[in-house]
């Protein structure tokens, strides 16, 4: 697929929230340990599962992240470096729309076809950590920290 595709699809997923898109296919110049605020989206461009959730997910941006604070990075499934996915802790499974949320280089909460959270509650709890002394994890992700 080609990029000028893929950029008129994300273009498309991502409706009002485009303009806060940093498409990277290979996640190579996303390093999760440098990320202060932000939120990876792993698409895969031929699964309705992650079209429905890349959709989904820019609502929940739009609605919760009013000021644009949070860096929005998406990557190619297709795409993705070995050394990328070791980054993210092998946590990148395929093609349903895995999401990373990141504070402080850290993943504080997945959303994956298994481990599903709300977008809404996730993104603003992030926000608060990113701007936390505390740094308290958001409500998804009991298991990382």
């Amino acid at each position: 697929m080609s990029d000028f595709n893929r950029t008129e699809s994300i273009k498309r997923l991502t409706g009002d929230a485009y303009d806060r898109v940093t498409f990277d296919p290979d996640l190579g110049r996303h390093d999760p340990h440098l990320i202060k605020c932000g939120v990876v989206f792993v698409h895969a461009f031929w699964a309705g599962s992650s079209t429905r959730c890349l959709s989904d997910f820019c609502k929940a941006l739009i609605r919760t992240d009013k000021h644009s604070q949070v860096l929005f990075v998406v990557c190619d499934i297709d795409d993705i470096s070995p050394r990328a996915s070791v980054l993210y802790n092998g946590g990148i499974t395929g093609g349903n729309g895995d999401i990373f949320w990141i504070a402080d280089g850290n993943v504080r909460a997945r959303h994956t076809a298994s481990r599903s959270c709300d977008f809404d509650t996730t993104t603003q709890s992030l926000l608060n950590c990113c701007h936390s002394s505390t740094h308290t994890e958001p409500d998804c992700s009991p298991e990382l920290g």
